[in-house]
């Protein structure tokens, strides 16, 4: 049953699996980690395990901009994932560890399902300046299929969702 006694480690080794993989191949690529719905804690916990930095595209770059957000190009994402930071919250070893790119779906969705197919299989063939991880859920089923650069996690492995986090998505 979810989120009785889970793991974490155990819905995050498909991620983690893929995650080495992609820094044994030297780093410079992204994964789509595929949910069966938005979850926000569980990509946190993603992020923290893997060391990796969280980035919050909707909050960081959206919101600032107001309606304007909507109207970023689709490149503005691949500019972001490239800026390897060394600040406070990335440190120095954001460049080894990577990113968590959460909240991608917010500029996705203002294109249409085609636009997004071929950005998400451009992103997974994209050489990139670091790892990055795209947690998607709103658009999973329009990633490409499962495979090294495509992750789909198990729903029922995954803890049960806080009540304040349930509340907070109404």
């Amino acid at each position: 049953m979810m989120g009785q006694d889970v793991d974490v480690k155990a819905w995050l080794a498909p991620v983690q699996t893929a995650y080495d993989q992609l820094l044994f191949e030297g780093g410079e690529g992204a994964l789509l980690v595929l949910f069966e719905g938005y979850r926000p804690d569980a990509v946190r916990m993603m992020a923290h395990h893997l060391g990796a930095r969280l980035i919050d595209f909707r909050a960081e770059y959206m919101l600032p901009i107001g309606v304007y957000g909507a109207s970023l190009p689709l490149e503005r994402m691949r500019a972001v994932m490239d800026d390897v930071s060394s600040d406070a919250d990335g440190g120095p070893d954001t460049k080894r560890r990577g990113i968590v790119f959460h909240n991608a779906e917010a500029l996705l969705a203002t294109r249409d399902q085609q636009i997004r197919a071929t950005w998400m299989a451009q992103i997974i063939a994209a050489r990139l300046k670091q790892p990055v991880v795209i947690p998607l859920a709103v658009f999973a089923n329009e990633a490409p299929p499962p495979g090294a650069r495509v992750v789909v996690i198990d729903g029922q492995k995954l803890p049960a969702e806080k009540m304040l986090m349930r509340l907070a998505a109404r």
